[in-house]
């Protein structure tokens, strides 16, 4: 049986990962997770905040830190050689609404490894 058609058919157990998002000010939010890490939230004074925290964008961090540890583990299990790997995310914003338009995530590996050799080039976007 394919490894994606296994997973469709067996799928891992479940886990939830609760947050909330705050309004404290302007634009200014704290995020919180179960465990009582915060992340301040914020936009730009240009766009009516205070700049105290990363804006909403910017928190493409969590995506390309989410697709970092899938991708190292996924390196590992396929017993590829992995001695560096770096994510780049971007958000492409439009000036009116709505803000957001797309995203892309750029991985760039060091080692033998091969994305071909994973059925993948390597780029989400």
């Amino acid at each position: 049986m394919e490894p994606l058609i296994e997973q469709i058919q067996n799928p891992p157990t479940e886990v939830e990962f609760p947050v909330a998002v705050e309004w404290l000010q302007k634009h200014q939010f704290r995020a919180r997770d179960d465990n009582d890490h915060s992340v301040t939230i914020d936009t730009a004074l240009d766009d009516g905040g205070d700049g105290l925290g990363m804006s909403p964008i910017r928190l493409l961090t969590a995506v390309a830190g989410c697709s970092s540890i899938d991708i190292v583990d996924i390196l590992r299990k396929s017993r590829q050689d992995l001695i560096g790997l770096t994510v780049s995310a971007r958000g492409i914003q439009n000036e009116e609404y709505p803000h957001y338009l797309r995203r892309s995530i750029f991985f760039t590996r060091l080692g033998e490894t091969t994305w071909t050799n994973l059925g993948w080039n390597g780029r989400s976007d």
